[in-house]
């Protein structure tokens, strides 16, 4: 059985109407990417400002921004010396005793040296106030740079604040610095595609983004209207989304280094594509090996998905904009969205002997088939990515099985999310999933072919067949676009993905891009990987970061975050159930890792442990050898000092301040984030229940961790989220 896995939503519209840092991935490693010489023309620095990822497409030209003046007008910054902070410590300690608050949050203003005080008393400033009111855990470092003496004071809108930095310069026994607050955006590159704004899995806004068309609003209730903007309507969750825009800022696709292969029905020649369309083949029998148009149509909308050229003015823009798109057709004939394995098995056969880097499968069977698993593993065994749509329930008939190929060990599976980064309620889903993407309602090419000659002369066709009387079906090369739906319109979005990756870090493999791909995915649904987004909804964005910096740790045996078998953690240190090595899977070339690229840290135990690396296989994987066991009870963090990448062991559970014991503390950290930001599900250190939210629950356990008395039961064999 087999069937193409687009559900058909024909909406017509006319043609053109951070510095990097540390991020929780799923396997819970702390990565911290270091710089590199980004190819694309972006600038990371605190300056540098660029359109915000969230702002509206409408009027964006989508040229790279010129820099702009990026200082806050109603902020100053300034540092105090060690002297002023001394005698201002001493004074707000009085002050603290009197209202009652905490140290970032008393009157700093009425604190300061009587010189400094009058002085920006007489600039009007509200007050003052420490620029990092949380304690921070490494004091040494943090009284080096004068952290805990920089405070931020907030002047009157109006106010010259480059004189009032000079003046209060001019201050050197009381101030070490003094500069205007800077305002930064993320950096991110909306291109100018007519119909960018209806592209939600690539930059979702929250609302929708109807045109004024004539005096009324061309999409929803009827409504009149002057501009764009009035025809804009709440719809989806902003953010749910693969983070294009911001991947776009550092790389958008080296034009021709890469090819996607589109197995499918057929791709037809479209405006988006352009030269980067290769001569492919058509293995339909009895069809005319040549032709490789479009007959469904269903290839040329996941083509424009993955590789439509983006900032070109017109209709959308593909997750990368430079791979070229070798069309292969399988599907077609009589039935021309249907077809055969072996057609399937064939045309991943030829396309990677003919220079495929990536096979794109949206397509689907609903029982398994040797020739196409063996054309999946020949794929794999010549370095070639497979993406393939994990199925559409009304194929099938059942949702919870990922159909074949996508369900082949070495093809990458792939479920469909909605604009609110939910699963689509036509996606198929089981343990089978690598990752979700957007795949519902989504907006791109379409091929637009008339009939040229007999009877049916200008009349739209798919192919010669619809065109009697001698009529040529022939195409218009211009095209036009579609919504449709189904994990057909997910797979693209990976595909371009790992094209774009590839682009970006040519030496990655195919099976380092799968990885990177799936351990930078935004984690939906219940906590580490599952049978509904597998390890998540992609970032684009997160995967670019990741890639950047080689070699890096990737995930590890145990993985990071993981706690020992046997709690609670015995003083003495008898317990010798910790590990004594970890084995590291790293992107890159390990051949040359040795044991100085490491460090190996351990809280509430002993630190600078000695070990040995022995680098297996030659490959990919790097084991770390201590000394000595890891202890439960303490934090070990091995850290690879050349990427910034760790993995961290034996935390305590509850040890949200990280110090390596559960303490009062903790129970205090904890309360302060539930007033602050009760119900966030960001930070899983704090979620000691691992219910997916920071609730008054984990304040409960908090407070049964403390208490001992078999309290660690739950964790027995068990990891804890990253941290």
């Amino acid at each position: 059985m087999f069937d193409e896995l687009a559900q058909l939503t024909y909406v017509d519209r006319p043609t053109g109407s951070r510095l990097f840092g540390a991020r929780r991935y799923r396997f819970g490693l702390r990565v911290t990417a270091s710089r590199r010489a980004l190819r694309a023309t972006v600038m990371l620095s605190l300056g540098a400002v660029w359109l915000a990822a969230s702002a509206p497409c409408f009027g964006e030209t989508g040229a790279t921004p010129a820099a702009q003046n990026n200082a806050h007008p109603t902020r100053i910054v300034l540092k105090l010396t060690p002297g002023a902070m001394t005698a201002t410590k001493s004074v707000a300690t009085a002050n603290r005793r009197v209202y009652g608050q905490r140290s970032g949050a008393i009157d700093w203003h009425a604190s300061l040296p009587a010189q400094l005080s009058d002085r920006i008393q007489a600039w009007r400033a509200s007050g003052a106030r420490l620029a990092v009111a949380r304690p921070l855990a490494n004091k040494r470092v943090a009284q080096h740079y004068g952290l805990n003496r920089t405070l931020v004071l907030d002047v009157p809108p109006g106010t010259d604040a480059a004189a009032m930095v000079a003046d209060l310069m001019a201050l050197r026994d009381d101030i070490e610095y003094a500069e205007v607050e800077q305002w930064g955006q993320v950096a991110a590159l909306i291109p100018n595609d007519a119909d960018f704004c209806e592209q939600y899995g690539m930059n979702n806004t929250g609302e929708s983004c109807g045109a004024c068309v004539n005096g009324f609003c061309d999409s929803g209730p009827l409504q009149s209207c002057l501009v764009d903007s009035e025809c804009r309507d709440p719809m989806g969750t902003a953010d749910a989304d693969i983070d294009a825009p911001e991947a776009w800022a550092m790389h958008t696709g080296d034009p021709g280094t890469v090819t996607i292969a589109i197995i499918d029905t057929g791709v037809t020649p479209h405006t988006e594509f352009g030269a980067r369309l290769l001569p492919g083949i058509n293995l339909v029998d009895g069809e005319d090996l040549t032709d490789t148009r479009d007959g469904c149509p269903h290839g040329t909308h996941v083509a424009g998905i993955a590789a439509a050229s983006g900032n070109n003015g017109l209709g959308v823009a593909g997750v990368t904009w430079g791979a070229n798109i070798l069309p292969v057709r399988v599907f077609g004939g009589s039935n021309p969205c249907g077809g055969s394995a072996t057609n399937v098995a064939e045309g991943i056969m030829w396309a990677v002997d003919n220079g495929a880097d990536i096979c794109n499968i949206s397509l689907q069977f609903c029982s398994g088939s040797q020739v196409l698993e063996d054309a999946v593993n020949y794929a794999h065994d010549n370095g070639v990515l497979v993406v393939s749509a994990a199925g559409n329930s009304n194929a099938c008939g059942f949702r919870n099985f990922v159909v074949y190929p996508a369900r082949y060990a070495n093809s990458m599976a792939v479920s469909a999310t909605t604009d609110n980064d939910v699963l689509a309620n036509f996606s198929n889903f089981g343990s089978q999933l690598d990752v979700a993407a957007p795949g519902s309602n989504i907006y791109s090419t379409w091929p637009q072919l008339v009939c040229v000659g007999g009877i049916d002369a200008g009349a739209e066709c798919f192919s010669d067949l619809q065109c009697r009387d001698g009529g040529v079906c022939s195409t218009n090369l211009g095209g036009t676009y579609h919504f449709l739906s189904g994990t057909s319109m997910a797979t693209p979005h990976v595909t371009g993905l790992a094209a774009l990756i590839k682009s970006f870090e040519p030496t990655l493999t195919a099976d380092e891009i799968r990885l990177l791909i799936t351990v930078t995915a935004d984690d939906l649904g219940a906590i580490g990987a599952d049978n509904s987004f597998g390890a998540g909804r992609i970032n684009a964005n997160e995967a670019l970061l990741a890639a950047s910096v080689l070699p890096r740790i990737l995930q590890s045996d145990p993985p990071s975050g993981a706690i020992d078998a046997r709690q609670p953690f015995d003083a003495d240190g008898t317990n010798e159930d910790g590990w004594l090595f970890v084995d590291m899977t790293m992107l890159g070339d390990t051949s040359g890792v040795v044991r100085e690229d490491f460090t190996v840290d351990q809280f509430g135990g002993f630190t600078g442990a000695p070990f040995v690396v022995a680098v297996q296989n030659g490959l990919d994987v790097v084991r770390v050898i201590l000394s000595r066991r890891v202890t439960p009870g303490a934090r070990t963090i091995i850290t690879h000092t050349l990427s910034g990448t760790s993995v961290s062991l034996g935390y305590l559970p509850g040890d949200v301040t990280e110090n390596g014991t559960t303490d009062i503390t903790d129970l205090i950290e904890l309360g302060r984030t539930l007033i602050v930001s009760p119900g966030t599900g960001l930070d899983r250190s704090l979620d000691i229940n691992r219910s997916g939210l920071i609730t008054t629950l984990d304040l409960l356990r908090e407070i049964d961790l403390l208490n001992g008395g078999g309290a660690y039961d739950p964790y027995i064999n068990s990891s804890l989220p990253g941290v």
